[in-house]
């Protein structure tokens, strides 16, 4: 029966915060102190011999809590020294995902086992013990409902890489302060994860890590300054690091060998007999295992450019074909490489379906300097020198290609950042929004294909008809919600910035717009901003980024309200959230209205440069919290700089603006 408890510093104690369930699946603990209000969420867990942890919480009590649990994805394998040839008992075993970026941990038994109970992906797993390094399981399929096993891991002595970074053109050591570190990827942790192991550069520019043994990329984090070292185990190895210096591999490195074909693996739809169909396969099974974003499926990206204009037709049928997040992503990438007028109509009738769940752009890497230049050509990215190449989310990728084939764009930006998530309302929404993109850019090309040469039967769109989500129940105030995803780490410019191409922001979509084009170009003393309020609210959008004044005499940069209810809550509230509670409540006992601005209010001042939290209810009604975080004034960041702690603290980011977090509110039941 399933153990269900408090968790503590101790080991739970039946009849001590911690109890099982009934034949039933029912549970009761009953020895709580009775809470009227929490200022934090409090954890129950939920622990099954043949299911993945779960965790819930409360946030009062006495409360009822139902917990769902669901069959776990397990990989079991063994921890062994091989310097001592002994088994590794009480090692702290990760497993990271690599297609989701979960995460789950454990630790080995006396004998070195362990077993990790997880949900459905591919992960890179290793150990950590002393002071020995792990050889990671790269990538290993997990499987809801099935068990991996001999996922072993050895631990080795590993080598010591340490040296200086220097500055090219001084050639001295860049004095850090502990302002950068240096990080690693190799048989310790593979690049087809996003985990690494990193030290912190010394005051006087030096460093020290440790590696496994074998090829190992050594980098330092926010810098164009790489190099790939190989080293043996126990070998301690002297390593200097130049400024805007990004070596690679020497030219006779053995060439990369491809996962073998899994005789299990089944194409997701008959494709035909003809080379591409072949080579879709092939990619699909490569998009399924731990080739995936390695070289190998790189150059089988690049056969199918190689193609050429003949697979536009196939590439097509392909992209419409698909629901896939990765296929997507591939089409959208040999598409735009090509670079042929007839693929527009696919593209614009794959925009619906890039509506996505939350997601990552990937910055990978290619050692092969063939398949390095074929990458830089064609990804999204804007440096061909970059050790990384970008292989974006299939909405990026598909309006990347459209937007090459035609040099056209029609404001797509404002879709990037929006995910298929939150309540019913939203998602239709964004449905909404996403089909009517669609809806835009097919108008357009069916004024403009009979102008390119195109081939009649590519002239028509086609968009299919639009299917919403069930449509949503009228907001209740008195309904109980819990706090859904946070987003953490955004900013809104001023209105007032010549240029600024985050001013408006739509809290029911996500969706974020730029200074519109009339102002795009004005000084900032000429942008009319009661015009681009105005333009803003008729657009849809909640919150507006600008410019007020202080009691003081200052400037700093502000968040306007458009037509949103706002409640400011207490300050304890600051980044917490909700597993049940009423709007009622929150508005009742705590709540203070707040007009125009985000800003902490008191009965007789404004703290302008104050965090706070907010309930808040769109015109729509979306509700949710909003936490202010403080004004950036400077954006120095630069692209793979370091961001640590709480990001609505952080006063350095990439553009000048204010800081904030948000998260959504749905109803319990969903």
């Amino acid at each position: 029966m399933p153990f269900v408890y408090i968790p503590t510093r101790f080991a739970p104690i039946i009849g001590v915060q911690a109890t099982r369930t009934d034949s039933k699946g029912k549970y009761r603990i009953d020895d709580l102190s009775k809470i009227q209000k929490s200022k934090t969420r409090h954890p129950l867990i939920v622990a099954h011999a043949n299911f993945a942890s779960t965790r819930a919480e409360f946030d009062s009590v006495p409360a009822i809590v139902n917990v769902q649990l669901a069959a776990p994805a397990i990989v079991e394998g063994r921890i062994m020294d091989r310097v001592t040839g002994m088994p590794v008992p009480h090692a702290l075993v990760s497993a990271q995902g690599v297609g989701e970026h979960g995460w789950f941990q454990t630790r080995s038994d006396e004998d070195g086992q362990y077993r990790l109970l997880m949900t459905a992906d591919r992960y890179n797993i290793w150990a950590e013990k002393g002071d020995r390094m792990p050889i990671a399981v790269d990538s290993i399929a997990a499987v809801n409902g099935k068990t991996a096993t001999g996922a072993d891991i050895d631990m080795v002595e590993g080598a010591i890489v340490h040296g200086h970074y220097i500055d090219a053109q001084t050639g001295k050591p860049v004095e850090s302060a502990g302002k950068l570190r240096v990080a690693h990827y190799g048989p310790a942790r593979p690049r087809s994860g996003a985990a690494v192991t990193s030290t912190t550069l010394e005051q006087d520019g030096s460093f020290r890590i440790r590696v496994a043994p074998g090829k190992n990329y050594i980098y330092v984090m926010g810098a164009k300054s790489s190099t790939w070292i190989e080293v043996n185990d126990g070998q301690e190895l002297e390593l200097d690091l130049i400024s805007g210096r990004a070596e690679q591999l020497a030219a006779d490195r053995p060439a990369a060998k491809s996962t073998p074909k899994d005789p299990a693996f089944q194409p997701s739809r008959q494709r035909g007999n003809t080379p591409l169909s072949r080579l879709h396969d092939h990619l699909e099974e490569q998009n399924s295992n731990q080739d995936k974003f390695q070289e190998p499926w790189l150059r089988t990206l690049m056969q199918i450019v190689e193609l050429g204009p003949a697979a536009v037709p196939e590439l097509c049928d392909e992209l419409d074909a698909t629901q896939d997040n990765m296929m997507m992503r591939c089409m959208g990438f040999t598409l735009r490489a090509i670079n042929d007028w007839r693929a527009v109509p696919a593209l614009i009738r794959a925009i619906p379906k890039t509506l996505l769940p939350p997601g990552s752009d990937m910055g990978l890497i290619a050692e092969d300097k063939q398949l390095r230049e074929f990458a830089h050509k064609f990804d999204l990215g804007q440096r061909d020198d970059a050790p990384f190449y970008s292989f974006a989310r299939p909405v990026r990728e598909v309006f990347g290609a459209l937007h090459k084939l035609t040099n056209q764009q029609l404001n797509d930006e404002q879709l990037f950042h929006i995910f298929l998530d939150g309540t019913d309302t939203q998602r239709r929404m964004k449905q909404a929004m996403f089909n009517q993109q669609a809806l835009a850019w097919e108008v357009w090309w069916e004024t403009k294909a009979d102008k390119h040469g195109v081939p009649e039967a590519f002239h028509v769109v086609g968009l299919p008809k639009l299917v919403l989500d069930a449509k949503a129940a009228a907001l209740k105030p008195d309904a109980r919600y819990k706090s859904d995803e946070s987003h953490s780490n955004w900013i809104l410019e001023s209105m007032a910035t010549k240029g600024a191409k985050r001013i408006a922001f739509d809290f029911d979509t996500g969706r974020v717009s730029p200074l519109p084009t009339p102002w795009h170009d004005l000084p900032p003393d000429e942008i009319p901003l009661q015009e681009v309020e105005q333009w803003a609210t008729e657009q849809g959008f909640d919150l507006l980024g600008t410019q007020v004044h202080t009691q003081v005499g200052k400037t700093c940069y502000a968040i306007k309200i458009l037509g949103m209810q706002a409640w400011e809550l207490d300050k304890s509230r600051w980044k917490t959230s909700f597993s049940s509670i009423t709007l009622e409540e929150l508005i009742e006992e705590e709540g203070r209205p707040v007009e125009n601005y985000l800003f902490h209010q008191g009965k007789n001042f404004v703290d302008h440069l104050a965090t706070a939290s907010f309930l808040v209810i769109t015109r729509e009604g979306t509700p949710g919290l909003i936490f202010l975080g403080i004004e950036v004034n400077d954006d120095s960041l630069q692209p793979g700089g370091i961001s640590s702690g709480d990001d609505e603290l952080n006063p350095v980011a990439f553009y000048k603006g204010r800081r904030f977090a948000f998260s959504y509110l749905r109803p319990v039941a969903e």
